[in-house]
Parts: C-alpha cells; structure tokens; sequence
C-alpha cells in the first residue's frame, strides 16, 4: 500500500513520487473510476466559490431566464456559476450528479428529472451530508426532503381553467406535458377544475405528451379538425404554445372569436404572439434569487 500523502502527490503532479509508484497508484485509480475531489481541496482551503446548476434543457427560454436570474445574484455574490445538462433524462442526470461530485462546489441548484427515483434523491443527499447544500428548483422531489423554489402548478392551472369556465366555456381542452412533473400536476389543477363545475372530461379533449412545439403543432390541429371542436384550450407551457399558435394561424379559425387560449409562461410570447393571449406568467427572476439566496444561507 502507499499513504495518502503519496496518493495525494500523485495527483499533483509532484515529482518527488518514484515512477513505478505513480504508475501503481495510477493504476489503481484507473481501476476504481475514481474522480478527484476538487470540492475537498476547495473546501478545505475554504475558497469554493462555484454554483453549480443542474438544467435538464438548455434549448427552452424558460430555463435561460431562471440561468440568468441565478447568474446575476451569484456574481454580485463573488460566486463563479457551472453549469451541468441532462438532457430531461435520468441516467444522464445521475451521471452528471456523480461527475459533479468532482468539482468544488459551494453549492447545488438542480431541476430534476428523476423526482420519483430513489437513487437521484440518495445522490443529492449525499451532496448535503459532504456539506455542500442543495436547493431545488422549479421541480420537488416526492418526499420534499430539500429545499425547493417553485410556483403551485395546480393551483395556477385551476385558476387559469376557471377563467374561462367563468367566460361560459364548457367544451375546455388540454395540451400539455405527461412526461414531466410541472405538466401532469398542470393537468391535475385542470382535472379538478373541470370536476369541481361539472364541465365533462372528454377524452379527445386531452391531448397529453411532451412539452415541446410538435406536440403543441399537432394537437392543436387535432383539436380543430374535431367534428365538435372546443370552444376553448388551456396549453401547457412555452413550447406548447409555440406549436399550438402556429396550428392556429394555418387554419381559418379566429381567435377568440372562435376558440379562446390561455397559456403557462409568458416569456417573450405576449409581445410577439398573434393572437394575443391570456397567460400565467411565473416570476423566474425572483424564483432564480430565491435559490441562490436559500442556497448561501
């Protein structure tokens, strides 16, 4: 065996190391997929000043508004940002949570994708028991063991629904996400809206997939090809609403003369959309200080 020193020597570069020693010790690392630990070197000197950022998607405009949010309160704060991608997957994301372990972390902010998966939340609490603090963001897990900043979607797309039952619809489609928490506790709210007054749940009025401008494209157009089309949809997210607008504009149908939209996140669609729409907005700016502020507590 050799002692820590050596080890520690090795990855160092240092040339005091015997070069049959660095090659066993080299070895051994290779064998044993180990990762250096820059968060131990970092911490120990205690100058970590990296936030690191865990995004399942960095396409989506609404994750470039919280990364900017989280970005400018970090900065004023002295704190560097690193962000990680997962690609809403969660083998990728477990991969990316292993692999940050080797990096000196002040801290973690993390949209999750595996809010159900046992193994995600084991590896964000080890990040807490080596002392580095996680806050979660936009997503909670099941257990709601972190902290987390996020608006009440059901509560948001309940309020969104009844805006137009209250206008007299009765004919209320959906499109939106089943794919991702946000979207199924989005449909949740609309489900118990609909309940809650009455209002029938048809089945070709649900038209759930992924948030993403196909899906909103396409079942935008099934819901207008409807022999007894809605008379109103709510529409999931940004993406969705993209898709859905353009399905609209393509037909000769007239909005809200003929159907009426509301919308989750406004982002920069009010200022650019035609027809214009009626939106939840969520604040991210605040939502993003939110975090970082938890997390430097």
């Amino acid at each position: 065996g050799v002692s820590k020193a050596t080890v520690s020597r090795v990855l160092n570069h240092s040339s005091v190391v015997r070069q049959e020693t660095r090659e066993k010790v080299l070895r051994i690392i290779e064998e044993n997929d180990y990762i250096p630990s820059e968060t131990a070197r970092g911490l120990s000197k205690g100058n970590s000043d990296v936030i690191g950022v865990v995004f399942p998607d960095l396409e989506n405009p609404f994750f470039y508004g919280l990364l900017k949010g989280i970005t400018n309160v970090a900065t004023k704060n002295q704190y560097n940002v690193l962000i990680f991608y997962t690609d809403e997957n969660v083998d990728m994301e477990k991969e990316v949570l292993h692999v940050a372990k080797g990096r000196a972390l002040a801290g973690l902010i993390v949209t999750a994708v595996g809010v159900n998966d046992p193994e995600t939340a084991a590896l964000l609490s080890s990040y807490e028991d080596a002392g580095v603090p996680v806050v979660l963001l936009d997503r909670s897990l099941h257990d709601d063991r972190f902290d987390c900043v996020k608006v009440n979607n059901r509560k948001a797309s309940y309020e969104a629904m009844s805006l137009l039952a209250d206008s007299g619809h009765r004919k209320i489609a959906v499109i939106s996400s089943e794919t991702v928490v946000t979207g199924r506790e989005r449909v949740e709210g609309c489900r118990m809206l609909l309940e809650e007054r009455g209002i029938e749940m048809r089945p070709e009025y649900f038209r759930l997939g992924k948030h993403s401008f196909e899906h909103g494209y396409q079942s935008m157009r099934h819901l207008l090809a409807l022999e007894e089309r809605p008379t109103a949809v709510f529409l999931g997210n940004f993406e969705i609403i993209l898709g859905a607008v353009m399905a609209l504009n393509e037909s000769q149908v007239q909005c809200p003369e003929d159907i009426s939209l509301i919308g989750f996140d406004d982002l920069i669609i009010s200022a650019l959309s035609n027809p214009k729409l009626c939106l939840v907005v969520q604040p991210l700016r605040s939502m993003a200080e939110e975090a970082v502020k938890l997390l430097l507590e």
